[in-house]
């Protein structure tokens, strides 16, 4: 827990290098935020029968900027096929402009005991 640290304590991870001990996390939450790197990290990371829950914005157009920051369609369900995918929409959600924007939603459960 932050509150918990340290005043002279520093966390620094690089997400384009992400690393983080096996098995070692039960839930990993990503929310609004795409670094592809992730995704064998979470694999890893996850223990078995451990929960991701991922929500981040799809690229619906090829005029994007940055399109590297958006998911291709399906792109996030087909990353976490081979888990136990208990939830997943692609759907609009409104944005803090009143715009919708799409979005993929992912809710799923490592393969493995609990």
């Amino acid at each position: 827990m932050v509150e918990n640290l340290h005043p002279d304590a520093q966390k620094w991870y690089d997400l384009a290098h992400p690393w983080f001990p096996p098995n070692c996390f039960d839930v990993i939450v990503n929310f609004r935020f795409l670094e592809r790197a992730t995704f064998p990290m979470y694999r890893r990371a996850l223990k078995p029968g451990g929960w991701l829950v991922f929500e981040t914005f799809v690229r619906t157009d090829t005029a994007v900027p940055s399109p590297a920051h958006y998911l291709n369609p399906g792109e996030l369900k087909a990353a976490f096929a081979d888990w136990e995918i208990v939830h997943y929409a692609d759907t609009a959600v409104p944005s803090p402009d009143c715009r919708l924007r799409q979005v993929e939603q992912l809710v799923a459960r490592k393969p493995g005991a609990a």
